[in-house]
C-alpha cells in the first residue's frame, strides 16, 4: 500500500515535546522547567496522567497544563494521555474547550484507554468498557466542540439537544491524538483521531508492525507523526546505559506489576535488552543518529521526549534538557 504518512523519510522539520518533572508535593519546580524548556527551544510540554497513588506520575492531567498555560506562551500543551473511559464526554468536552482558551489555542488532545485495574476499579468503570467509551467519547468531543447543539444516543453516552460555550480558540478544534495499540483500535485511530501517539513502551519491531496496521487503516495523511521515547544523553553510550538502567528499571519493574502488555515478561536482568530498542540512549551524535532512525522507520515528525526520572536532582534535570536543546535539536531545525 502506499504510504499515506506525510513526512516520511526525514522530510518534515522534527518537532521536540518534554515530559516534565512530574510526581511528589513540589510543582513550582516543574513550572520552572517548563519555562526553561520553552526557553531552550522546545516545542510542546506533555504530562501523563495516572489515578494510583505513584510518585512518578501525577493525576488530572488538564488541572496541570492549564497552570502551565499560565506561565508559558509559545509551548503546545498536551495530554499524554486522559484516560478517556473515566470521564463523561460533556464534562471532557468543556474542560478540553476551557483549556484551548486558557492557553490561547495551544491544546493537544492525547487519550488512552487505560489498562490498570485498580484505577478503573477505583472510578467505578468495567475495563470491559473502555473501548467503547473511549470511541464515544471521541465522536461527542468533535461534535460538541463545533458548538453546534448535540443529540447522541450511544451505549454509554446519551445527549440531547446539548452544546457547550466556550467553544475551543483552535479551528475547527484541537487535534485529538489516540494512544492505543490493538490492531482494531489502530484502525480507530486512523479513522477517527488525528493521529496515532505510539507510547515509549514497544520495541521496533513491534512499533513498525503497528504502525502497518496504522498506514493501511488511513484514508489521508495523518495530520503528525508522533511518538514517546525516553533519552539519556551523556559523554559515552556504556556512561548512558548505565544512567538509563539506574532510573528506568523502577518504571519497568511498574510496567510489569500494572500489567502492561510489552512487559509482561521483564526483569533486571533483561533491561539492557530491553532499553537497546525502547531507550534513545549514547553521546549526543548517536541520539541524532537514532532519532533519525525513527524517522525512517514510522516518518516521525514529533518526538516526546522523557529525561526526568525518580532519584534525580532538580540541577541535573535541567542540565540534561539544556544538553539536549543545544546538543541535539539543532540537528532537526
Amino acid at each position: 500500500m502506499r504510504s499515506l504518512i506525510s513526512g516520511r523519510k526525514g522530510a518534515r522539520r522534527v518537532e521536540f515535546g518534554i515530559r516534565p518533572i512530574e510526581g511528589g508535593n513540589n510543582f513550582d519546580r516543574t513550572l520552572d522547567q517548563v519555562v526553561q524548556a520553552e526557553e531552550d527551544g522546545f516545542d510542546s510540554v506533555w504530562f501523563a496522567e495516572h489515578y494510583t497513588p505513584d510518585d512518578q506520575w501525577w493525576s488530572a492531567s488538564m488541572l496541570n497544563l492549564a497552570a502551565v498555560a499560565s506561565r508559558t506562551s509559545t509551548i503546545k500543551l498536551g495530554s499524554n494521555i486522559i484516560i478517556a473511559p473515566f470521564y463523561n464526554p460533556a464534562w471532557l468536552a468543556n474542560a478540553c474547550s476551557m483549556l484551548d482558551v486558557i492557553s490561547d489555542g495551544r491544546f493537544i488532545c492525547g487519550l488512552g484507554l487505560g489498562y490498570d485495574p485498580i484505577e478503573f476499579d477505583a472510578m467505578g468503570v468495567s475495563k470491559d468498557d473502555r473501548i467503547g467509551r473511549t470511541i464515544e467519547n471521541i465522536i461527542l468531543l468533535k461534535k460538541l466542540w463545533s458548538g453546534e447543539p448535540t443529540t447522541f444516543d450511544g451505549k454509554h453516552f446519551s445527549m440531547e439537544d446539548y452544546s457547550i460555550a466556550p467553544t475551543p480558540i483552535q479551528e475547527p478544534r484541537p487535534d485529538i491524538w489516540l494512544g492505543v495499540w490493538g490492531e482494531y483500535l489502530l484502525s480507530q485511530a486512523a479513522k477517527r483521531a488525528d493521529a496515532w501517539i505510539p507510547g515509549a513502551v514497544a520495541n521496533k519491531t513491534a512499533l513498525e508492525e503497528k504502525n502497518a496496521v496504522y498506514e493501511d487503516n488511513l484514508s489521508e495523511p495523518a495530520a503528525t507523526r508522533p511518538l514517546l521515547r525516553d533519552i539519556i544523553v551523556e559523554d559515552t553510550r556504556e556512561e548512558a546505559l548505565r544512567t538509563a538502567k539506574e532510573h528506568l528499571h523502577d518504571k519497568y519493574s511498574v510496567y510489569e506489576g500494572r500489567g502492561h502488555q510489552f512487559f509482561t515478561n521483564y526483569n533486571i536482568d533483561k533491561f539492557e535488552e530491553y532499553a537497546e530498542d525502547r531507550v534513545i540512549f549514547g553521546t549526543p551524535q548517536q541520539c541524532i543518529d537514532e532519532i533519525n532512525e525513527y524517522r525512517e522507520l514510522i516518518g516521525v515528525d514529533h518526538l516526546l521526549l522523557r529525561f526526568n526520572y525518580k532519584g534525580m536532582e532538580y540541577e541535573e534535570m535541567v542540565d540534561r534538557m539544556d544538553r539536549i536543546g543545544e546538543e541535539v535539536l539543532p540537528s532537526f531545525k
